[in-house]
């Protein structure tokens, strides 16, 4: 006997704007106004297959993996908000040796942190905002860190007067969603 479903009517019908967003980092706060693309990264839950005489059956895993997350970004005049990820990343990695660490670990950027090992870590959320540019849902990444910050393309042949863009990747721990804002 096939199965039967009823689809409910939609209560909202409106479509979701992909120019209604912002993204807020606590470590970056110049970072916000600049944001040009920002997209929620795609999930997967593992599974496992159990073998059956007749046909193995797929069964929902424990594990889920969450894609690394990209923000395209406009570099402001003073490369602030470019220095802020470098300078960021070049903490973490130390590539002139462990002062920069040390510097990292003890500048501005990381007052609020406590423990040397959430220094290296900050939250961050994708805000997601209707026609009326009122939160509806905010995606809150937890533990990010950079692993990948563009280079800027200096052009004086440019005609267009375009302006320098930039990409900054993050790993994170996962993701949570909150849809239940209070107005």
């Amino acid at each position: 006997m096939p199965r039967s479903f009823t689809c409910p009517s939609p209560g909202n019908v409106n479509p979701l704007r992909l120019t209604s967003y912002q993204f807020q980092i606590q470590k970056l706060p110049g970072l916000t106004y600049f944001i040009q693309s920002a997209e929620v990264p795609q999930i997967n839950l593992g599974f496992t297959t159990q073998g059956t005489s007749v046909h193995d059956i797929k069964i929902p895993g424990e594990t889920m993996e969450f894609s690394s997350l990209s923000l395209e970004f406009i570099v402001d005049e003073e490369l602030n908000n470019w220095n802020q990820i470098y300078f960021w990343m070049s903490g973490l990695g130390y590539p002139e040796g462990h002062e920069l660490y040390r510097k990292y670990i003890n500048s501005s950027i990381n007052k609020n942190s406590r423990k040397e090992l959430t220094k290296g870590y900050s939250d961050g959320a994708l805000i997601h905002l209707d026609s009326a540019n009122h939160t509806k849902q905010v995606f809150t990444f937890i533990d990010l860190f950079p692993v990948s910050l563009s280079g800027m393309q200096m052009n004086s042949t440019n005609e267009n007067n375009s302006v320098a863009t930039a990409t900054v990747t993050f790993e994170y721990s996962y993701y949570t969603i909150d849809k239940d804002i209070p107005e």
